[in-house]
């Protein structure tokens, strides 16, 4: 009787039992197919928002690091199009984007080379044929055989290449330390500049004014994107610079010492309500308290560092120039010069002379004497011994890699600033010691601005007005030197020269024509 009763009920129960079976498949069912649903949904829109950022701030893509390329390389990234949505069509490269006449390449074509006095071209290829100079339209002015080509090609169009250079997004007169320059420097690393030509950076370290400005001009005149300028002077001079001269807004500032522990140097703009152009308005500081008991505390007011001749100071100077003109990652050779420096040819020949050289001219070599190794310090060692020791004249010209390692280098750095004082110079034996251990390979150890130390005493031989002659010019220029340049030997071993006085100025623009082959 129980036994019936047990199959009698689940007899009783099979029907719900495979009622339920059926129902929790129906669910399954139905929660798959919103599940497959909600994914292409999901997939759909992902792929449609990144889409849209690309094409709606293409920068993103143009500032993601990426691996350098070959020069006239393009990066092409993928845009993904909504299922939804016909596909739209690649974007056209910048070669295409771009009229062929007005796309301007990396380099620009070589300059003709300078002439010697008896008519030939000097060659800085292979070849050491002398090429017959072609003939050359008389000047106003009386001259000998000319040195340079009379009409050097003009510069590449760049404009429309449509690259906005980091010395215009980035102030000149910002206020940062020494250490967050290196920071911003590293980042440049990373940037892509095979878009537009390389630049040359010309640094101008001087105390004040720089009395040869129109001759400088005269050099610049229509090169606009091929250099950059950077002044470091002294810090309270006060400069007026026309704002359609080339050296407007080009002045960078020394860096502020250590304020007082607690107070934060606070940079405020005060300008007139009823203008909007920074030009009408001044950077103010404000030193503000950012601890409770600063206000206990004496308070350092910030003084900029003046530089010094000899000392750290200018070694300082010239890394912070440096660590500027790096910011723009277009800048690929750096010159430093001072207010008293000339061009010697005109600018095409020196740019090219520059961005075509394998290496960077440091001058560098062992001086045994009193003034060379007798300035060396034996508390340098073991860091550096009197093997070691260089000295070298002050104006350099660096390519971009070995600038980077100017700035950031420390070990040796420290050493000097501890060790190297009077009669000891830093500016004239950190860098050629320091680059003659660390990378003598990348250097030539020559300068290529000329100093004439003919007479005795601590500086070097200053040219006045009665001395400015076309003779004078031309023995600096193609003096008997020769040295090495791409392998190859030649007698163009100076770009510029130094130093010429304020009043020079008059006899070196009636000389422009022998300089630049144009007259002013």
């Amino acid at each position: 009787m129980t036994l019936h009763r047990t199959k009698h009920a689940l007899s009783f129960f099979k029907p719900f039992h495979s009622q339920n079976s059926l129902f929790h498949l129906f669910i399954f069912l139905i929660s798959l197919s919103i599940g497959f649903v909600v994914a292409l949904y999901l997939r759909d829109f992902s792929t449609t928002i990144q889409a849209s950022v690309f094409s709606a701030f293409p920068s993103l893509v143009s500032s993601t690091p990426s691996l350098s390329l070959p020069p006239h390389e393009n990066i092409i990234l993928p845009i993904l199009a909504s299922s939804s949505e016909p596909p739209r069509p690649p974007r056209p490269l910048l070669s295409e984007s771009i009229p062929p006449q007005t796309l301007s390449p990396l380099l620009p074509p070589i300059a003709p080379l300078p002439s010697l006095p008896n008519g030939d071209i000097v060659s800085l290829s292979p070849s050491s044929q002398p090429v017959s100079s072609p003939p050359q339209q008389p000047l106003q002015a009386t001259l000998s055989p000319q040195p340079i080509s009379l009409q050097p090609p003009p510069p590449p169009p760049i404009e429309s290449a449509m690259v906005v250079s980091m010395k215009e997004q980035i102030p000149m007169m910002h206020n940062e330390s020494d250490e967050d320059l290196v920071r911003r420097v590293m980042n440049t690393l990373a940037m892509n500049t095979t878009i537009a030509p390389y630049k040359v950076a010309f640094m101008f370290l001087t105390p004040g004014p720089m009395p040869l400005l129109p001759l400088w001009e005269l050099f610049f005149k229509g090169h606009k994107g091929l250099f950059s300028i950077y002044i470091h002077p002294h810090p309270d001079y006060n400069d007026t610079v026309p704002q359609d001269s080339v050296f407007y807004d080009t002045r960078i500032r020394s860096q502020l010492p250590n304020v007082t522990s607690g107070w934060v140097l606070l940079p405020i703009r005060v300008g007139s309500l009823n203008t909007t152009n920074p030009e009408e308005s001044v950077v103010v500081f404000l030193l503000v308290a950012d601890e409770p008991d600063a206000l206990l505390r004496p308070l350092a007011y910030p003084q900029r560092k003046p530089v010094y001749w000899g000392d750290i100071s200018m070694v300082d100077a010239e890394r912070r120039l440096l660590a500027n003109a790096l910011l723009d990652p277009l800048n690929q050779r750096f010159v430093l010069l001072s207010d008293s420096c000339i061009p010697l040819f005109n600018f095409t020949t020196t740019y090219n002379y520059l961005v075509n050289s394998k290496q960077s001219y440091i001058s560098s070599f062992d001086d045994k004497r009193k003034s060379g190794r007798g300035r060396y310090n034996p508390q340098m060692s073991p860091n550096i011994t009197i093997q070691d020791w260089r000295k070298g004249s002050q104006w350099f010209e660096v390519n971009r890699d070995l600038a980077f390692k100017i700035v950031v280098e420390q070990k040796y750095y420290s050493s000097f600033k501890e060790f190297c004082h009077p009669p000891c110079y830093n500016d004239e034996h950190y860098l050629p010691t320091m680059v003659n251990i660390l990378y003598g390979e990348m250097n030539s150890n020559r300068t290529v601005t000329h100093v004439d130390w003919s007479i005795v005493g601590p500086h070097p031989r200053k040219f006045v007005q009665r001395e400015i002659t076309e003779e004078l010019l031309n023995s600096i220029r193609f003096g008997s030197m020769e040295c090495v340049y791409n392998n190859n030997t030649t007698p163009m071993c100076l770009l510029f020269a130094r130093k010429f006085a304020p009043d020079t100025l008059n006899p070196l623009l009636t000389f422009a024509p022998l300089l630049f082959g144009f007259n002013p």
